[in-house]
């Protein structure tokens, strides 16, 4: 998986949606969002902006390291 697709597995995860879920709301296919996930499908700017506005991030935060455990 890479470091993208885990990134915004684990946003999807923080909110409470499924594969399926978040694609309806970005207007993708739940295949191209589990290919995406699991780093098999390298996703385009616009694929990337849909992703985003589904789960409510910049674009950039799509590449921002996950918060670790316990630090504020």
């Amino acid at each position: 998986m890479t470091s993208l697709g885990a990134r915004i597995k684990a946003l999807r995860g923080e909110r409470g949606l499924q594969q399926r879920q978040l694609a309806e709301k970005a207007g993708l296919t739940p295949s191209m969002v589990s290919q995406i996930e699991s780093g098999r499908l390298t996703p385009s700017l616009p694929t990337l902006g849909k992703l985003a506005g589904a789960l409510g991030v910049a674009i950039g935060q799509l590449f921002e390291p996950a918060p670790m455990a316990g630090s504020m």
